[in-house]
């Protein structure tokens, strides 16, 4: 389902580390036709070699490539471009979801007398599931008996316990947390270390030098199968730490700080890295309180380079001296490597943190954070104990259970060309939301009965609270959001599970054209939709008074598009396989 890679601009190298050779593709060669690569921000140039390394001339083109790097020194936002994760972290809840669509796909290629392993994730997939679940055997409920199912029906999955270096060793793979090592025939090729996350637990990563972005669960899903997340390029903004945290200091006063500069600076969908000598001394758990701050104020990523502490937190969690030479010379090597001789970054705006400032406390509250680290890290072992199946069956699914069913997503699907797109008719409003809410409170026109398409009316930044389920929503029988902006990971998940993300114009909201929640609406999508063009709405009052209002659609490329029109993007992959001729 993939293209050969192309490597047009003659990249790929061969690094030898200590008489062990890999072969990699070289950002020094790249700024040789892209230019002086120096001063692009490291989570880009992480981004950067992800495309060198897939480009194929259809998924991912040079004008891609140039696009990041254009975008990047011009300290600029941009157009979706492809970005393929290396592995995948997963909280139960949004695991849980994944799996009943993995197992339903499945169902659905075997009942078209098709193989179900063609069903079947392609990259290394980490199910974290807390440690009171895990104890808890002899209580355990049935979504955790799916996951302990999914475990041995399906390759690269892992079930773990995370703790704060919980993601330190990673799974499936010789791979080494900062950079990843894979065999390609008899070929071991080294790259950055990368992820996506639909977990809080995933910002740890970014502490050791790793890329990850937060996705909902159906990008995740998609991305289990081969397929690439289509992320909008964001801004980038630099947080240069300085100073030295003092000896006893409150952690909460840190967040506290970081949070209010974040806020100030506008992080929502942008792209959070941390620089400066402040990096020093600063030990890992407090990076991923640092990362796990700019999640929380709706960041996309947020990104520490490699340097000594990180190396010296893999010698701790066990990474043998091969490993750790090689994760400091490749990143040297490709210049992401960080020990203050560096030029500074190009960012679109830099928040100074000095931590010296901070207010030292003999509070019990504040016990040594290095101390905790290193108790962590000695209990790592147990921390990641997997559930064990005592059983495989064949089928998941329990008639007794509201959870265990197979997905509604696919049902009547077939091989072939999707529907055109067709206008919404005879809608109604399901929920009316103030900004960054995620609470549905129950619809205002009362039980949907007649199963007529329902619709979400949202404030600004729609998806902030992080709480939400694309996935649900499309469940619901919801067909579109429209509000004011959207947190843009919920955005892209919304159009990854087939439902249409809309924004008001021209200042508009559901409270300026005073929506009861009674109306009927239509929404008139054309036959062939191009990404982000202008659509109109009309709403009929419950007096019989009809009135339009224009919209944007919040498709934001050719292939989100796509992916709607076929019912979503694992509507899209099922139909690709169903259509695969090999089996």
């Amino acid at each position: 389902m993939t293209a050969p890679r192309q490597d047009s601009l003659n990249t790929r190298r061969t690094l030898t580390v200590n008489n062990h050779s890999y072969d990699y593709f070289s950002l020094r060669a790249a700024a040789e036709q892209l230019g002086d690569l120096n001063r692009l921000p490291l989570s880009l140039k992480v981004w950067l070699e992800n495309l060198l390394r897939h480009e194929d001339g259809e998924i991912v083109t040079v004008t891609d490539i140039a696009t990041l790097v254009n975008c990047g020194l011009t300290c600029q936002s941009g157009p979706a471009i492809p970005f393929r994760p290396a592995r995948l972290i997963m909280d139960a809840t949004n695991a849980t979801m994944a799996m009943v669509d993995l197992a339903s796909m499945r169902d659905t290629l075997a009942a078209a007398g098709l193989p179900a392993e063609r069903v079947n994730p392609s990259i290394p997939v980490e199910i974290l599931v807390e440690q009171s679940r895990l104890n808890d055997q002899q209580h355990r409920q049935s979504p955790d008996e799916l996951l302990a199912w999914s475990q041995n029906a399906f390759g690269n999955i892992r079930i773990a316990s995370p703790g704060i270096e919980g993601a330190l060793q990673r799974p499936l793979m010789d791979q080494a947390v900062g950079i990843s090592t894979v065999q390609q025939n008899e070929i071991r090729c080294v790259h950055p270390d990368n992820c996506a996350a639909t977990s809080q637990h995933g910002p740890l990563c970014s502490a050791l030098g790793s890329l990850g972005w937060q996705v909902g669960t159906v990008q995740a899903t998609t991305a289990m199968l081969d397929q690439p997340l289509s992320v909008a390029i964001p801004e980038v903004i630099g947080v240069e730490l300085s100073g030295r945290l003092p000896a006893n200091y409150n952690t909460a006063e840190l967040a506290e700080l970081l949070t209010e500069q974040l806020h100030h600076a506008g992080a929502n969908g942008q792209l959070v890295e941390f620089f400066g000598n402040g990096l020093d001394r600063l030990p890992l758990a407090e990076r991923y309180r640092l990362a796990q701050t700019a999640l929380q104020q709706g960041a996309r990523s947020a990104f520490f380079p490699l340097d000594a502490e990180a190396l010296n937190g893999l010698q701790r969690a066990g990474h043998d001296e091969q490993q750790r030479a090689l994760i400091e010379q490749y990143a040297k090597t490709q210049g992401l490597w960080r020990d203050g001789s560096q030029p500074t970054p190009l960012f679109s705006q830099t928040i100074e943190l000095d931590l010296s400032q901070l207010e030292p406390t003999a509070s019990a509250y504040t016990s040594s954070v290095e101390a905790e680290s290193q108790r962590q890290l000695s209990d790592l072992g147990l921390l990641r104990q997997p559930i064990n199946s005592e059983a495989s069956p064949t089928s998941p699914w329990q008639d007794n259970s509201p959870q265990l069913k197979p997905a509604a997503l696919f049902d009547g699907i077939a091989a072939g060309q999707p529907t055109d797109g067709r206008p919404i008719k005879d809608a109604r409003i399901l929920a009316l939301l103030d900004d960054s809410t995620g609470n549905e409170p129950p619809p205002p026109c009362g039980v949907n009965s007649d199963h007529c398409p329902l619709i979400i009316f949202a404030g600004s930044g729609y998806g902030s609270d992080q709480n939400l389920s694309a996935r649900g929503i499309r469940l619901r029988g919801v067909k579109a959001v429209i509000a004011e902006s959207f947190e843009e990971g919920l955005r892209a998940d919304l159009a990854a599970a087939g439902v249409l993300p809309l924004e008001f114009l021209y200042g508009d909201s559901w409270q300026a054209l005073e929506l009861q929640g009674d109306e009927r609406l239509e929404i008139d999508l054309p036959k062939d939709p191009m990404p982000q063009q202008d659509l109109v709405m009309t709403i009929q009052r419950s007096n019989g008074r009809r009135e339009l209002v224009e919209l944007l659609l919040r498709l934001d490329s050719a292939d989100e598009v796509r992916d709607y029109l076929h019912g979503g993007s694992l509507c899209y992959l099922l139909r690709q396989l169903m259509e695969c001729s090999d089996g």
